[in-house]
């Protein structure tokens, strides 16, 4: 097609531009006539180099050996530019119901043009667009059958190149090719122009890379590629300089060019979330409940020609969530993105930027990763009723109780295998903590208010240790939710049975001792367990330590104990006690769900 309107300085071109196209098309007979005319019957079209090949179809497996499939060119006439492609994909078990297509700077990108459906026509343009010298672009096409399946293939990329104006061409900031190109428009009404010189240098009005020569009467336009060691990775400035007729002389010089082929540096450059709280807490560095918003910080990319603009990707780590952002690079030290109206779930997420320089080149990668987590925390124990009868501070108020007294250890298995699908539905994701084991490892009769030992063999630690293994098989079956055990905190049988009224405290000292130890190495197999998961309990005995001194003449005794007399009855812990357990616990949450 043959465009000759005249440009803005009054004058029709001297140049025929043509478009090239490509069509497809499927002969359904051994002969087929091929009409060539336009629509409307009042637009001029002139033909030439009209050309009839065969297709060769190639699968998805010979892709990597045979290349790029989608045809594609650019037209750039008076400052407009379009972006044409064309293609042809054939399903022989269904029917194809939908194209995409998208341009972007490199291979599958979206930056220029996001995917847009044009129905059933293999073929699309788009005119509404403006393209830089030396820019590169990519195509991409999808192809949707009706089964839904989908098949993706490229154009080759393209080199966009506008030297080809005649006159008032787009002034460019850089590029990378060493061609140096300048146009201009010189008048004098009153003595016309005599002579005209051009020249090329390092500063405006400069000629360190080319001294003044002379242009022939009229050119308007002027080209040269000059060596790559003279004007890589410099700022290119033209000079005109021009005489009229009465001798006197004007010069003009250009804002100058930056010629650079290298991508942004990313040397310094830094991707940062800046998580957002749901509570009054500062969450942890790479950690945020909010699952609405996501900010992002960007510092330190840098590039000689400047920046355009950042490609932002916030997605997650299987992939099944992928936003991508454009951001305007507005030369500042530091950018920031918000993303709003979210709706994602817990779980690992990345951000990764590539910033774009002028002449669209991206930088490597950088990324920043962080988790998002609404997981409401929940306890399983009997100590629980003395812990959430002295809440204290408001976040504590995010933590769901699961009591019971005089529970032992299968029971709550038992329990908790029967309820949790449902209070996951309830609740959503959660943070799990488990305090059991004080009724396994102390028995009270049904006849009688006092407690003993349970066992002076391992045989309580033995069904304690499996039952806890029992409770990390089940919830393995639950990525929704985070486990931890909690230690057993030591307790007193005499303590408890003094408490209680019984008139010889003291037979169950011996009854201390091993019930001591039998919590050691129950907390022992906690521990382990709890490293196995990736967590880990407060330590609630060291809070019930004290240490104790008697002196003679001669030397000074000191003994460590622990002071029973901070439970209310040797078992379950006093105002004071519990509101310190409490807040132990209230800090491993923070790290768990918030953090």
């Amino acid at each position: 097609m043959v465009y000759t309107k005249q440009d803005k300085h009054g004058s029709a071109s001297k140049v025929l531009n043509w478009h090239h196209h490509t069509f497809y098309f499927r002969p359904s007979t051994t002969t087929e006539t091929i009409n060539l005319g336009n629509m409307t019957g009042n637009t001029g079209i002139l033909f030439d180099d009209v050309k009839i090949q065969e297709t060769i179809l190639h699968n998805h497996d010979e892709v990597n050996q045979n290349g790029k499939h989608i045809h594609a060119h650019v037209v750039a006439v008076h400052q407009w530019s379009s972006i044409h492609a064309s293609w042809s994909f054939i399903d022989p078990e269904c029917p194809i119901v939908d194209y995409m297509w998208a341009i972007g700077y490199s291979e599958g990108s979206t930056e220029v043009k996001g995917f847009t459906s044009v129905g059933l026509n293999n073929f699309a343009y788009n005119y509404n667009i403006s393209l830089a010298h030396t820019s590169v672009i990519h195509i991409t096409v999808i192809a949707t059958n009706a089964a839904g399946l989908r098949r993706e293939a490229h154009a080759k990329d393209i080199m966009v190149s506008l030297k080809y104006c005649t006159s008032n061409c787009s002034d460019i900031d850089a590029q990378t090719t060493e061609e140096v190109s300048a146009n201009w428009e010189v008048h004098d009404d009153e003595s016309g122009i005599d002579v005209c010189e051009w020249a090329v240098g390092y500063q405006p009005y400069g000629n360190e890379i080319q001294t003044f020569k002379h242009l022939s009467n009229g050119v308007k336009i002027i080209s040269k590629v000059f060596p790559s060691s003279q004007v890589s990775m410099q700022m290119i400035h033209v000079t005109l300089r021009c005489k009229n007729e009465a001798g006197l002389q004007s010069s003009k010089s250009s804002n100058g060019v930056k010629i650079s082929s290298l991508s942004p540096n990313t040397t310094s450059a830094e991707v940062q979330f800046l998580p957002h709280t749901l509570t009054e807490y500062n969450p942890r560095d790479h950690y945020q409940g909010d699952t609405s918003s996501i900010r992002v910080k960007l510092t330190g990319f840098e590039d000689l020609t400047g920046l355009d603009s950042y490609l932002l990707t916030f997605q997650s780590h299987d992939k099944s969530t992928q936003i991508s952002k454009s951001i305007i690079s507005e030369n500042q030290d530091m950018s920031y993105c918000l993303l709003e109206g979210l709706d994602i779930s817990n779980g690992n997420y990345s951000a990764s930027v590539n910033a774009v320089n002028k002449m669209y080149l991206r930088s490597s990668q950088v990324s920043s990763k962080i988790v998002v987590s609404q997981m409401s925390p929940s306890l399983i124990a009997s100590k629980g009723f003395s812990l959430r009868n002295n809440i204290v501070e408001q976040f504590d108020n995010n933590i769901v109780w699961w009591c019971k007294q005089s529970v032992k250890i299968e029971q709550s298995y038992s329990w908790l295998k029967r309820i949790l699908p449902t209070k996951l539905y309830q609740l959503g994701d959660i943070a799990l903590y488990i305090w059991l084991g004080t009724c396994n490892l102390t028995t009270k009769t049904p006849d009688s208010k006092y407690i003993n030992l349970t066992s002076e063999e391992t045989s309580s630690i033995e069904h304690i240790t499996k039952h806890l293994e029992n409770f990390k098989k089940l919830i393995a079956e639950y990525p929704q939710v985070k486990l931890t055990f909690l230690e057993i905190p030591v307790y007193s049988i005499k303590a408890y049975n003094q408490h209680q009224g019984h008139t010889e405290p003291l037979i169950f000292r011996d009854q201390d001792k091993a019930l001591a130890e039998q919590i050691h190495i129950v907390n022992q197999e906690i521990r382990n367990l709890n490293q196995s998961i990736n967590t880990h309990s407060p330590d609630f005995s060291v809070f019930l330590k004290a240490r104790s001194q008697h002196r003679t003449r001669s030397h000074r005794d000191t003994w460590e104990y622990f002071n029973f007399n901070l439970y209310r009855d040797g078992i379950h812990p006093s105002q004071h006690l519990a509101q310190v357990w409490l807040r132990e616990i209230a800090k491993r949450i923070k790290i768990d769900c918030w953090e």
